[in-house]
């Protein structure tokens, strides 16, 4: 029997909000969560690398330290909400926040940005 989209959706707040747990109450930087296998293969940091660091930091309230370890961060998690905010109130209220549309150019950017990044912080 497959599970209703409410069900499915309810799941995955429930699984959010473990994962918010762990990462507020284990350090990273002490006990690693998730590895990097691009790290692991490489010995290089991609664009993500230091991002469950900073989210603890971040949910500590230790903004410094939070951008020290990964910047991506202050746009990752803001996007990531409101991505998930749409879509549960589709799912649960039959509403819609307004979509973010943007044109080609500025994806190209956007992936040129984080790109460049990458490659900053190897060098």
């Amino acid at each position: 029997m497959a599970l209703s989209t409410k069900t499915r959706s309810l799941a995955a707040i429930i699984f959010m909000g473990i994962a918010v747990v762990i990462v507020y109450v284990i350090n990273p930087s002490e006990t690693p969560l998730i590895p990097c296998y691009f790290y692991t293969m490489t010995g290089l940091q991609c664009a993500g690398c230091g991002m469950t660091r900073a989210g603890h930091h971040l949910l500590h309230g230790n903004f410094t330290i939070a951008w020290n370890f990964n910047p991506l961060i202050f746009v990752t998690v803001p996007a990531i909400a409101y991505f998930g905010l749409r879509s549960l109130l589709i799912v649960w209220r039959g509403k819609r926040l307004p979509a973010i549309r943007l044109p080609i150019w500025a994806y190209i950017a956007l992936s040129l940005a984080v790109l460049g990044f990458t490659i900053v912080r190897n060098i």
